[in-house]
């Protein structure tokens, strides 16, 4: 247990209780005064030391984050007997260049069984944050004193992607689609190496825009065109970080929008940059693994290594590198 900062005043007032019942007087009337808070004192102790007795917590998974938004994660409180109050959950977010960490609370107010609460994590920017420590607290009954618990089921770390570049104007009805031919340009298909392998059966989960409908007529039942990989269409981009800071976050930008659209239209996408050269999407890579990534990306210096080798087809980010 450690003492609040209204345990902290309450302890100077005390000793200047004591000091005054020693020096002063009066000292019936202090006497009173000095029982009645060491009292208070002894059963704030006791209380509060059993304040989160019976008690499991459990803080959810946090997905990846879009930067300079705020968020909420899960926290799953249990009592196992009785009644609990003033039961709080903290994680505690390592910030780089700060020596205290940020704070993201949430609690309840009565615990009885099983409930439910969230913890709102403030908006970061584009990184990869360590959670310094997760853990529940109370300072029931008369916030003295603090009880804390240390919770081993938590996240490890927040992972803040980049925002994505917007995919949809409303005044001139842009969709993801245009935004993606946008960057490509009339002379780049974006397929690079992944292209059409064949027609299956359409299976539940795949996309509308998956489906070959001349194909699908021609049979009597409707099939879908499988791209190499087996995940449907595919489209792959260059990342080179050998660029400026500023060219890096535009370029990461663009590409947290293009895995929200593969993303969302259940498609692979294959990145390819220094240090990485990976496929996902289904049957591939996880999209986590992607904003991770786009996450943690850093700039290297002009003289480094170059991306992997790829058709002239694909796409290249930066996008100054589309000219080049």
């Amino acid at each position: 247990m450690k003492l609040t900062l209204f345990g902290v005043r309450s302890l100077v007032f005390y000793a200047t209780v004591v000091v005054a019942y020693v020096s002063a007087p009066y000292v019936n009337l202090f006497f009173l005064l000095l029982a009645f808070l060491t009292l208070h004192w002894i059963l704030a102790f006791a209380w509060t030391s059993s304040s989160l007795r019976g008690l499991t917590a459990q803080v959810d998974e946090l997905p990846a984050v879009v930067a300079n938004t705020p968020a909420r994660v899960a926290v799953r409180f249990h009592a196992e007997r009785g009644r609990l109050f003033d039961v709080n959950a903290t994680l505690l977010v390592q910030f780089p260049g700060q020596k205290r960490p940020l704070r993201a609370s949430g609690g309840v107010a009565v615990l009885s069984g099983r409930a439910q609460s969230s913890l709102a994590v403030p908006a970061l920017p584009r990184g990869v944050y360590p959670v310094f420590r997760a853990e529940v607290w109370s300072s029931y009954p008369f916030g003295l004193m603090k009880r804390i618990l240390t919770l081993a089921d938590a996240p490890t770390e927040v992972v803040v992607f980049p925002q994505p570049t917007s995919v949809t104007d409303a005044s001139g009805g842009r969709t993801a689609e245009d935004f993606v031919r946008d960057m490509l340009g009339s002379n780049v298909s974006g397929d690079g190496d992944m292209q059409p392998s064949g027609l299956r059966d359409r299976r539940e989960g795949d996309s509308l825009r998956s489906i070959h409908w001349r194909a699908s007529a021609r049979r009597g039942k409707l099939v879908v065109l499988e791209w190499e990989g087996g995940g449907g269409e595919g489209l792959e981009v260059v990342l080179d970080r050998r660029c400026s800071a500023a060219e890096l976050e535009e370029a990461l930008s663009d590409l947290s929008a293009l895995v929200q659209f593969a993303r969302e239209g259940k498609e692979v996408l294959a990145i390819r940059s220094q240090d990485l050269n990976m496929t996902f999407g289904e049957g591939h890579e996880p999209f986590d693994r992607a904003l991770y990534f786009l996450a943690s990306a850093q700039v290297i210096p002009m003289d480094g290594a170059a991306p992997p080798a790829v058709s002239p087809t694909v796409l290249r980010l930066p996008r100054r590198s589309l000219s080049a």
